[in-house]
């Protein structure tokens, strides 16, 4: 299970601040409309990865922060069915997501761009 917090801005620039509960036991993501006291269920358009699948394709390798408080970010761009995605994970041995690019192709098409801050093990309701 994975909670986000953050803002979107649709086409109008409108501003939500939404929580996102994504169960991937389930295939359930929760979106939370915070401003309107609102929640829908949906299914996930995507399928969960642990950390970077075999077939990706490396792209670049960079520093995140600065002095002694750095972390290696490792940036990969693949292909699935409808998507293609461009992630960065961290390159500690633990694969943190740091940030993602998804184009979803479709009736619909979507782009979402994520860049993951103030994460911890679990989720906390902050």
């Amino acid at each position: 299970m994975v909670a986000l917090r953050g803002v979107t801005i649709d086409g109008d620039q409108k501003k939500t601040n939404i929580r996102i509960i994504e169960d991937y036991t389930k295939n359930i993501m929760y979106y939370i409309d915070l401003d309107g006291n609102v929640c829908s269920k949906q299914s996930l358009p995507l399928k969960l990865m642990h950390c970077v699948p075999d077939t990706a394709t490396y792209i670049q390798s960079f520093m995140y922060g600065y002095g002694d408080k750095q972390i290696p970010g490792h940036t990969w761009f693949f292909k699935a069915d409808n998507y293609v995605m461009y992630i960065t994970v961290s390159g500690d041995g633990h694969c943190v997501p740091l940030s993602e690019t998804v184009f979803i192709g479709g009736q619909t098409p979507m782009i979402t761009s994520l860049t993951i801050t103030d994460f911890t093990e679990g989720i906390k309701d902050r």
